[in-house]
């Protein structure tokens, strides 16, 4: 929830039904962030589609980084698998639905 964060946040709460999450980043950058969680990255917990559009581009910025021109989906992805990891403690699996082009896929943490 950092600059252009916030109104977007609030745009997709009046406009949506997606359950919106505020976060705050921890850490202090992205390679931090990305550090603290590449344990889990590494687990396999995360199962992301095989066949989505966005893959190869979400792959790239993922194995390049921090050398990627754009690292927002490695910030995105840093601080998803703190809020899961966090919240996963009580249940199982978190099925977490993505919009990709026009559709919805769904990333599940199990």
């Amino acid at each position: 929830d950092k600059s252009a964060g916030t109104a977007i946040i609030q745009d997709l709460r009046e406009t949506t039904t997606i359950p919106i999450i505020s976060m705050s980043p921890e850490g202090k950058d992205k390679v931090s962030r990305l550090l603290a969680v590449v344990g889990t990255l590494e687990s396999g917990i995360l199962s992301i589609p095989e066949d989505a559009d966005w893959l190869a581009k979400f792959e790239d910025q993922i194995v390049d980084f921090p050398n990627v021109k754009h690292d927002d989906q490695v910030d995105v992805v840093t601080q998803f698998l703190r809020w899961a990891i966090r919240k996963n403690k009580t249940s199982a699996s978190i099925p977490i639905p993505i919009c990709s082009g026009g559709g919805i896929d769904t990333v599940l943490l199990i």
